[in-house]
C-alpha cells in the first residue's frame, strides 16, 4: 500500500487526462485538454520547466518529471497555460528541440521568474 502512495495515477474523464503527481512533487498537477497543457502550482515556491525535447513535451516541478501516460508528442501541444499560484516561483519553457506554442505564463502571488518561449507568450 505504500508503494502505491508514491506511484503516479492517472484518471480519464470524456476525454481529459488529470493526473495526481508523485510525492515528490505533491499538489502541483498537470493536463492535457485538447491540446492545451495546463501546469497547475502549489502555494508554495515552484520550480516548473516544460521542455520541448525531439519526440516529447516533458514537464519538471520542483526538479521531478510529472508524466500524463505516454509521453506528450509536440504536435498535440497547441497552447501551454501555467498557474504558478503562491510562492516565488520560477517557470521556463525551454526549447530544445523546436519553439513551443502559445503560452500564458501566471506566476501568482510572490517574487516570481517567468521565461518564454519563442511563440507568443503573455507573463502575467
Amino acid at each position: 500500500m505504500i508503494a502505491r502512495t508514491t506511484a503516479l495515477a492517472g484518471i480519464v474523464l470524456a476525454g481529459v487526462v488529470l493526473v495526481s503527481p508523485p510525492a515528490e512533487a505533491r499538489g502541483a498537477r498537470v493536463l492535457l485538454d485538447n491540446g492545451k497543457l495546463t501546469v497547475i502550482g502549489t502555494d508554495s515556491s515552484n520550480t516548473i520547466v516544460i521542455t520541448r525535447a525531439k519526440k516529447a513535451v516533458k514537464v519538471k516541478v520542483d526538479g521531478k518529471k510529472i508524466r500524463i501516460g505516454k509521453p506528450i508528442k509536440p504536435r498535440k501541444v497547441k497552447q501551454i497555460e501555467v498557474q504558478g499560484r503562491g510562492g516565488n516561483d520560477t517557470v521556463r519553457l525551454v526549447e530544445k528541440a523546436g519553439p513551443l506554442p502559445k503560452a500564458t505564463l501566471n506566476g501568482g502571488p510572490g517574487n516570481d521568474d517567468l521565461t518564454g518561449g519563442s511563440g507568443k507568450t503573455t507573463l502575467i
